[in-house]
């Protein structure tokens, strides 16, 4: 019991306390420290004053650690600027309003050394994935997520160096080097190199 409320005293004495550090004091005083009090007014009625006390302190300190945790959730909401990549535009005609997303946005996010694909982007932006590929379409960078601008003799030369360092790799090591370390997405059957 001291050491939860300790702990969650000395989170409070803290200038900029993370939210989910607040919140885990917070529940283990409520989930542990009070249940170990209510315990202990069964075995120790003469105690009664003494443990209503410390209840007290520890809903106190709660309350404290809660209101810590709204400030700081306050705080972080002014620091932290979410981009709206996808603005509706309406038209005053019946049927559903159009919505259109930013290009520079789309842009930068099918740059090759993105971990990004389409289903990523179509969750962070709740459009549908084919409605994504089509905005890529318009823009005219499309095929940014699916090759990379790599030539055939590079890429040959590339894989011969592997291939001399690594002799019994097989495709899933050759494709996840060149997912990695070249940043490129190569179907290597489609190019018949194996």
């Amino acid at each position: 019991i001291a050491a939860a409320y300790n702990h969650g005293s000395s989170l409070l004495r803290q200038d900029e306390a993370e939210p989910l550090r607040l919140i885990a004091a917070s529940q283990r005083l409520y989930a542990r420290a009070l249940p170990l009090l209510q315990a202990m007014e069964q075995e120790m009625p003469r105690n009664h004053d003494w443990l209503l006390e410390c209840a007290e302190d520890m809903m106190q300190l709660i309350t404290e650690l809660n209101a810590a945790v709204q400030r700081a959730r306050d705080v972080e909401g002014t620091r932290v600027r979410i981009p709206r990549p996808v603005t509706v535009v309406r038209n005053g005609t019946r049927g559903r309003p159009r919505q259109e997303i930013d290009e520079q946005w789309l842009k930068n996010a099918t740059v090759p050394g993105r971990a990004l694909n389409i289903a990523a982007i179509s969750r962070s932006t709740r459009l549908h994935r084919n409605t994504i590929h089509k905005k890529l379409r318009a823009a005219g960078f499309h095929n940014r997520l699916r090759f990379s601008s790599i030539t055939d003799t590079n890429l040959e030369t590339l894989l011969r160096a592997y291939k001399t360092q690594k002799p019994k790799a097989g495709i899933g090591f050759i494709d996840g080097f060149l997912r990695g370390n070249v940043t490129l997405y190569c179907l290597l059957r489609i190019l018949g190199i194996f």
